[in-house]
């Protein structure tokens, strides 16, 4: 608006006063006016917000347009009798720290990293009909990426789509885990998103376009790739930044609320807390109590099946650390030492906005061929890849009987918790020394390890392939993907999700509550204000505004001085 009545206040004084101008300012006047308002136009035109999201590098390009203004606006004032003026005295210290931030990130952005694993999944919206794709990418941790936090973001660059296109993706996995992953959701035909998900599946194999690795041979070994079938670095990076579940770690007690695409750093800390910290820590975790909040559309349930699969691993190993205690009285064990959920206490909330009164006529369809695709080779299209799902797959240990034979051994996260898996993996390497650099050989004999009750049997295998695991679960999983996306798609008001799809708590230690609805936020203020009286709190937030703006209300009205019971919101919103 500044620039309009700028625009209208020069034409109207001209009326007035034409001589002024052809004395002081010539013609040149109006050609640097008339293109600082065109640069105005394009600019404000391509920020508004279905340009951003559907059309970004509209929005990106056109925005690169703020130093020819920059230019224009230094010329804009010089005259026959008149010197350059003295705007470039207000920009050239900000145009400066402009030009130093993008020379240090083209500095360290220009370090490829390696690409592990590529994900493609498809769903379908039961309302619009629209198709969406999400591309999942998981990133050797390598460099600053080694020691990032939380719900942290990154910019990713593909030479192969622009040598000048940076974009930011939050980093959807724990800092605890061996990759780094991140969710892509593809923003449509022909955008950057869109571009660099058909590059990578140009690399996949033949016979699987779904979940793949991109590696190479190195020596004996397999390692990521780096280098695309263009000569290029597939993948470069810039970061990480900060984000607002990095400061999970101040508090004992934390809220954490992920919408929409926000969910992605709610699962980062959801992983980071349940598989890393509870399992590892002695005394407080930070948090010791954690009320996780992911608040999604109806229509948009198909398209974050992954967080289906991110619950029902936390919830596997929450489950699997509270059987502990009750194994060890089975078998008379003494419970003396630090057990892994003592002191702790979590809560999974999962809200359902706007489910249609009367479902669309595909609903069934679309729940049924999803219940339906029951085979081994669906479960990562359907729900993404497991935790880590190629960096825990082989493992080399010693034999039992022969410390110059080995055996390779590979096993499935689907179907085995992290908790069993560190515990396993510890007990492997401790038998019969640490893990030994050799060629695969195969095994003598089957051997079989007993991990807090559970036994798990490595068997010789075929002239030195890959060993298969198998195991023997005393504690059986207590839901799956399959019955917590079926209960979230007809989900009703306050049911939870407990052993084998009971609606009953998971355990003592964690309940898992389905509401249909917008979040009641006063109820969980009420009673994390009842349950810890006198401590500070964290609430942590990504997503809409909209959510931003009533958790800030809330924070404030239920923090109390007086009995030093507060409430801090870290919000990033979009």
């Amino acid at each position: 608006m500044g620039g309009v009545f700028h625009s209208v206040g020069h034409i109207t004084h001209y009326a007035m006063v034409p001589g002024t101008y052809e004395h002081n300012w010539g013609a040149e006047i109006w050609l640097t006016g008339g293109v600082l308002l065109l640069i105005m136009i394009i600019m404000y035109a391509s920020s508004v917000r279905n340009v951003r999201w559907t059309k970004f590098e509209n929005f990106w390009y056109t925005h690169h347009l703020f130093a020819l203004y920059y230019v224009m606006a230094i010329f804009h004032g010089i005259g026959p009798n008149r010197g350059i003026t003295g705007f470039w005295k207000w920009i050239v210290g900000p145009f400066g720290l402009y030009l130093l931030e993008r020379l240090t990130r083209e500095i360290r952005g220009g370090k490829p990293v390696g690409v592990v694993s590529v994900t493609h999944m498809l769903s379908k919206d039961p309302v619009k009909g629209s198709t969406t794709k999400i591309l999942v990418l998981n990133l050797e941790k390598t460099g600053p990426l080694a020691s990032h936090r939380d719900g942290q973001y990154l910019f990713l660059k593909c030479p192969f789509i622009s040598n000048i296109q940076w974009h930011p993706f939050t980093i959807s996995s724990a800092p605890g885990n061996k990759t780094v992953t991140v969710h892509i959701q593809n923003a449509g035909p022909g955008t950057w998103t869109d571009r660099l998900q058909e590059y990578l599946r140009a690399m996949a194999p033949r016979d699987n376009h779904t979940h793949y690795k991109i590696t190479h041979g190195q020596g004996p070994d397999q390692v990521a790739q780096y280098m695309g079938p263009d000569g290029q670095h597939i993948i470069c990076w810039d970061g990480p930044y900060g984000a607002p579940t990095q400061h999970r770690g101040e508090y004992e007690t934390g809220m954490i609320v992920g919408a929409g695409i926000g969910c992605t750093p709610l699962r980062a800390t959801m992983q980071s807390i349940i598989h890393h910290r509870w399992r590892r820590a002695v005394g407080s975790a930070y948090p010791d109590t954690v009320y996780l909040v992911w608040v999604v559309r109806w229509s948009s349930l198909n398209a974050y099946r992954f967080m289906c699969r991110t619950i029902k691993e936390v919830a596997h190993d929450i489950y699997d650390m509270a059987q502990i205690p009750l194994q060890r009285r089975a078998s008379g064990a003494s419970l003396g030492g630090r057990m892994p959920l003592q002191g702790k206490r979590c809560e999974i909330h999962i809200y359902v906005t706007s489910k249609p009164k009367q479902m669309p006529a595909n609903a069934d369809a679309i729940l049924g061929t999803i219940l339906a695709s029951r085979a081994p080779k669906d479960q990562t299209r359907l729900w993404g890849p497991p935790q880590d799902s190629f960096a825990n797959q082989v493992l080399q240990v010693p034999a039992l009987r022969d410390a110059q034979q080995r055996q390779w051994v590979s096993w499935d996260n689907t179907n085995l918790s992290m908790y069993s898996c560190e515990a396993l993996r510890t007990q492997m390497r401790t038998q019969k020394g640490a893990v030994q650099a050799s060629s695969r050989v195969q095994a003598t004999q089957a051997i079989t390890y007993d991990i807090n009750g559970e036994k798990f049997t490595v068997r010789p295998g075929d002239g030195g392939n890959i060993e298969q695991m198998t195991k023997i679960r005393n504690t059986p999983q207590p839901f799956n993907e399959y019955d917590l996306f079926q209960r979230l798609w007809n989900v009703e008001e306050g049911t939870m999700i407990g052993p084998r799809a009971a609606n009953a708590p998971l355990c003592d230690e964690c309940s898992i509550i389905m509401h249909n609805g917008r979040p009641k936020w006063d109820r969980h203020f009420n009673h994390m204000k009842e349950q810890h009286r006198g401590s500070r709190m964290g609430v942590m937030y990504c997503g809409p505004k909209i959510i931003a703006q009533q958790l800030l209300d809330k924070s404030a009205e239920h923090t109390d001085f007086k009995s030093k019971t507060v409430f801090d919101l870290h919000k990033e919103n979009f």
